[in-house]
């Protein structure tokens, strides 16, 4: 059995100025975060659907807002960039953010990049992997070899996804 009552004011005095409560105006969030577990994420183009890149990881901090996951940070990454013709080329790195706007991925710390056509490897501290340029752009303690020469250690270079062409950014032409 339930019983509702109310119970009126015990004068009018209590009663001037107040009435219902407005309710509180909504607030809403535009950013929201979920920590995860291991995974792989895969980011596809918008336009083409081709995949730009599949990345591993063992933790991750995904940020999404109301049109769903816009980037991320990940732990201990390892995966594939893809070119303009699907070709991949392998990394792995300690960390990476990826960020959807951008359409870039950067990979920091001890980060290896490895080509199979043209046989190529580079390493370096920080590397960011532009998929709208279809650029690497490498930092920090940079080597590069591929079977005709090896390079580095260097501050930065600007390579091709495929670590086809590699260059100082001043003088980088695809």
């Amino acid at each position: 059995m339930l019983a509702l009552g109310c119970d009126g004011p015990r004068n009018a005095a209590d009663q001037v100025g107040k009435g219902p409560k407005p309710p509180a105006p909504r607030v809403e969030e535009d950013d929201r975060s979920l920590q995860t577990g291991s995974g792989e994420a895969t980011r596809y183009d918008e336009a083409t659907s081709k995949v730009l890149y599949k990345v591993r990881f063992e933790n991750s901090r995904l940020q999404f807002d109301k049109e769903g996951v816009f980037g991320g940070s990940m732990e201990k990454v390892s995966g594939e960039w893809y070119d303009a013709q699907g070709k991949p080329t392998t990394f792995r790195g300690d960390g990476a953010v990826a960020d959807k706007a951008s359409r870039r991925l950067a990979l920091r710390g001890k980060v290896e990049v490895k080509s199979a056509e043209p046989r190529a490897s580079m390493t370096a501290a920080e590397v960011v992997w532009d998929s709208k340029r279809q650029r690497i752009e490498a930092k920090g303690n940079v080597t590069f070899e591929n079977d005709t020469y090896t390079l580095g250690p260097t501050d930065e270079v600007w390579a091709t996804p495929n670590l086809g062409t590699i260059a100082s950014p001043g003088m980088f032409k695809p």
